[in-house]
């Protein structure tokens, strides 16, 4: 998704291997910095500072919508909710599939009005 940021904090500030991969469905802009080069950027640059701290912020913030969603939603209720929350990811990625809606929504049991 356009402006959307990964990172495995855990794995950054720990200075250990992720356990985490990512599998993007289309072609993506991958950046990479070591934790030696960011400390040096916010030296160097001390605005990198704050922008870096508000994308962790809103991933932060993003992350607990999605803990919150997942506990006190059922499957359905999610299930719903994915069109509104990936809609242009998914015009993008079934465009080319006419049915996909209905194929999804028949193999998870749900009615193809979703």
């Amino acid at each position: 998704m356009e402006n959307w940021w990964i990172i495995d904090i855990g794995s950054f500030h720990e200075h250990k291997p992720s356990e985490l991969n990512i599998d993007a469905p289309e072609d993506t802009k991958v950046l990479q910095i070591s934790y030696e080069n960011l400390i040096f950027l916010f030296t160097e640059a001390p605005r990198f500072h704050r922008i870096f701290r508000v994308l962790i912020e809103n991933s932060y913030v993003a992350l607990q919508k999605r803990l919150l969603q997942n506990i006190s939603s059922t499957a359905e209720e999610r299930y719903q909710l994915i069109p509104h929350r990936y809609c242009k990811l998914q015009v993008r990625q079934f465009s080319h599939i006419p049915l996909a809606k209905k194929r999804i929504s028949s193999i998870l049991k749900f009615p193809s009005r979703f």
